[in-house]
């Protein structure tokens, strides 16, 4: 039996019945998260979560808010899982309390599905980058994200990588898992 949670952003068309006729599950939540549309608005949404969340990577914000952690626990706190699947690095970001991951009870295996090394993309940025203000906060990014990507990539009990040359980064990050190029 498998049940989809799916964390879409507030704005984001879901169609449920579209879910449920594509693949097999046994249940289907879908929760939002609060995520302001626009550049702009999304712009202060990002410099508040910095300010008020400085040691969170900006784009797991909307992932550790509290109301969504909570809607989170009360909709997998009834069932027991043999496993639980993180279908990219952010879905694992609710599940982080300082700097540990922290499993639920009712769950037997964490395992990530890892579409890329998310620290790799914002070193490219950085790379790229000419003005050094910007230059020296993406930096600062890359360094939360790969702290948060090694928290999760540490705490699960396998990893299924999408590239095979990610598996050889993976692997460096935390010998403990199993690795699977999928």
């Amino acid at each position: 039996k498998v049940d989809v949670l799916c964390l879409a952003q507030k704005d984001e068309a879901v169609d449920l019945e579209e879910m449920k006729s594509l693949w097999k599950t046994n249940d289907i939540t879908v929760l939002k998260r609060d995520l302001p549309s626009g550049a702009f608005n999304k712009s202060l949404y990002y410099l508040k979560s910095l300010f008020l969340n400085p040691l969170t990577p900006i784009t797991f914000s909307s992932y550790t808010r509290a109301k969504l952690k909570n809607e989170i626990s009360s909709a997998i706190k009834d069932k027991e899982y043999d496993i639980m699947l993180f279908d990219c690095l952010h879905l694992g970001a609710p599940f982080i309390v300082g700097n540990r991951l922290i499993k639920p009870l009712n769950v037997k295996k964490i395992i990530y599905r890892a579409h890329n090394l998310e620290a790799d993309i914002w070193k490219k940025y950085v790379y790229e980058e000419r003005n050094i203000i910007k230059k020296l906060f993406l930096f600062y990014q890359s360094k939360l994200v790969f702290k948060w990507e090694s928290i999760i990539a540490k705490a699960s009990d396998g990893i299924a990588a999408i590239a095979n040359e990610d598996l050889k980064d993976l692997k460096a990050i935390s010998s403990k898992s199993k690795f699977k190029f999928v």
